[in-house]
């Protein structure tokens, strides 16, 4: 009966170190595992700051431009009041397109704000001509020199889509169109 007891006592002993060997190894794992998505989270999160940070720059520098422009103007007429009328007309002009184009710069970043913090966006039919006719007449307003012809060859022109995201997207198509496309 010793021996026996003996015996038993040594198995579970061994069966107690391999238990612990195995929850030492899974242990191990696990730890390994979780490392490599810690690590991976804080990849992310650096990529998402460092695009947070580039964002701003660039939203910044696009903000200063218009600013500098109609704060150029102002000194301008503030320092020569005895300009022409027709300069005076030009000057006027062109403080007016710079503002529309600050204001139209602002109501993006409002939108893309609106777009961040919404969780569902709502999808509805949509009219592609209605929109691009909108987005056109939007352009048209702040660039009037600007000449744009749609061609409808597609035989559908009705979606289900956000309409406020569509229009977003086209009016920022048409503004890069605009900004980059040869005169």
């Amino acid at each position: 009966f010793v021996f026996t007891a003996a015996a038993f006592f040594f198995i579970g002993r061994a069966i107690d170190n391999i238990f612990d060997s195995v929850l030492f190894g899974f242990l191990l794992f696990s730890s390994l595992i979780a490392g490599a998505i810690l690590h991976r989270l804080q990849t992310q999160r650096q990529e998402t700051d460092d695009k947070e940070k580039d964002f701003i720059a660039n939203a910044s520098h696009e903000l200063r431009t218009p600013i500098t422009i109609i704060r150029g103007f102002a000194e301008t007429l503030q320092d020569h009041p005895n300009l022409s009328s027709q300069t005076l007309s030009e000057i006027a002009g062109k403080i007016v397109h710079t503002r529309d184009r600050l204001e139209n710069l602002i109501k993006s970043l409002l939108r893309l704000a609106d777009i961040e913090n919404s969780r569902v966006g709502k999808f509805q039919p949509v009219d592609l001509i209605t929109l691009l006719e909108q987005s056109k007449h939007r352009l048209l307003a702040s660039h009037p020199d600007v000449h744009l012809t749609f061609s409808n060859d597609s035989l559908c022109t009705r979606i289900v889509a956000d309409p406020f995201l569509l229009e977003l997207a086209f009016g920022n198509l048409l503004e890069n169109a605009v900004k980059y496309s040869p005169t």
